[in-house]
């Protein structure tokens, strides 16, 4: 009932009671005033939210442009510093390996000089042990020669002299051994016994020969004795010939001889013992 009358009074609120239009606005104006006030305040609400949300966005967005750019530049100088490290460590090395390179270098050339040296060294010691070998090996076989020559020497000496004195002793005087010789068919002993002294020349002739080659002719002393042995040689031929041909030699020839082939015997030997001492004197 309540309600109805509240309502009957609203609707009737024109024309029941006059004077209260200008309460009626006031009290239909007030939620709008409200209403306005409420805009105008969500407006300046959203307004400064908005502001606050620019400046918090560009706050924000400056920092990250910092922070962006602080993290660009500590990585720029990260990556300088570990560039600059890697660099200093490429420089190091590569000082270290010019260093050890140089090291090397000089090693070598030090192991060349030294290898050179060493070379030189070993080189002359080996022409000189082969210089001392030659020699060595040059006067034993001159003394083998010698000792040859010498022997053959004396030996066809004495068997030339035994053939003559059996030769005159079978024929008295009545035949010459060069004419026997020719009639080797009838005296076929004698020549083979005549053939065997003339074979034994050539080989003394030989063994003459070997020595001269084997005497070094810009060595006085060695000149000397190569003389002598070819008058040796020449004397054996001058008895070998005489005795062969039935001739008469000079008186004194023959202690000549004798006298000339002691001498060479002599000076041969004082040649090998200079030169034997010479020889281990460069070996010590």
């Amino acid at each position: 009932m309540a309600e109805q009358d509240s309502n009957s009074i609203g609707i009737q609120l024109p024309w029941t009671v006059p004077q209260q239009p200008s309460v009626q606005t006031i009290v239909l104006q007030q939620p709008a005033k409200t209403h306005m006030e409420l805009n105008a305040s969500t407006d300046k609400t959203a307004i400064s939210s908005f502001a606050l949300s620019v400046v918090i966005a560009l706050a924000l967005g400056g920092l990250a442009t910092w922070l962006a750019y602080w993290y660009r530049r500590k990585s720029f100088d990260l990556t300088k510093q570990s560039f600059d490290v890697v660099l200093e460590q490429i420089i190091s090395s590569r000082q270290e390996a010019e260093r050890l390179h140089k090291i090397t270098m000089e090693q070598i050339c030090a192991n060349i000089e030294s290898n050179k040296e060493t070379s030189k060294n070993q080189l002359e010691i080996m022409v000189k042990d082969l210089h001392l070998k030659r020699t060595l090996n040059i006067f034993e076989s001159l003394r083998n020669e010698f000792s040859t020559f010498f022997s053959l020497l004396d030996d066809e000496i004495l068997k030339i002299f035994n053939f003559s004195d059996r030769f005159n002793q079978k024929f008295r005087g009545g035949l010459h051994i060069r004419n026997a010789i020719a009639q080797f068919e009838k005296y076929p002993e004698i020549y083979n016994q005549y053939m065997e002294l003339k074979n034994k020349r050539f080989t003394l002739r030989n063994t003459m020969e070997r020595i001269n080659i084997l005497l070094d002719q810009d060595d006085p002393n060695q000149v000397d004795i190569s003389n002598r042995l070819v008058n040796i040689f020449e004397g054996y031929d001058k008895i070998s010939n005489a005795v062969f041909d039935g001739q008469r030699l000079e008186q004194n020839f023959i202690e000549v001889f004798e006298q000339d082939t002691k001498t060479l015997k002599i000076a041969v030997n004082k040649l090998m013992s200079s030169e034997m001492q010479k020889l281990s004197s460069s070996a010590l």
